[in-house]
């Protein structure tokens, strides 16, 4: 016997909870019938009779709903450093102090900080780039 609870939550929405099993239906269950298909079950309504305990004489199937989309994932950055060639710093990509920087100062790098530094650039004190 497959039995499921009928009780509304507050909001009106069900939990559409089943049990399988032999067991006495508790108060604000409902037997569903073994011929029953109940389809895209749980997202549906059912609809019982008034006999004790009630039985499901139909299942209105609802419409599962689309899962959440994958959230935007930020892109790699083109450049792991960007070096200012005025200043001769080495910034991280997303460091704040780059909106301050020239756009004729900037260059886009993806070596090594310490080939950088082996060329006279020194490390930004905000981001400290290692």
């Amino acid at each position: 016997m497959r039995i499921i609870e009928i009780n509304a939550l507050d909001n009106g929405a069900h939990n559409n909870q089943t049990i399988d099993g032999e067991i006495p239906v508790p108060s604000g269950w409902a037997i569903i019938p073994e011929d029953m298909v109940c389809e895209n079950f749980p997202f549906g309504d059912v609809v019982v009779d008034n006999s004790e305990p009630p039985v499901v004489v139909e299942w209105i199937p609802g419409v599962i709903p689309e899962p959440d989309p994958e959230p935007d994932t930020e892109p790699e950055p083109e450049y792991k450093y960007i070096l200012n060639t005025n200043s001769k710093k080495i910034h991280y990509h997303n460091c704040s102090s780059i909106s301050t920087m020239a756009e004729k100062n900037k260059q886009g790098y993806n070596g090594s900080v310490s080939d950088m530094l082996a060329q006279g650039y020194t490390a930004c004190k905000t981001c400290n780039p290692e």
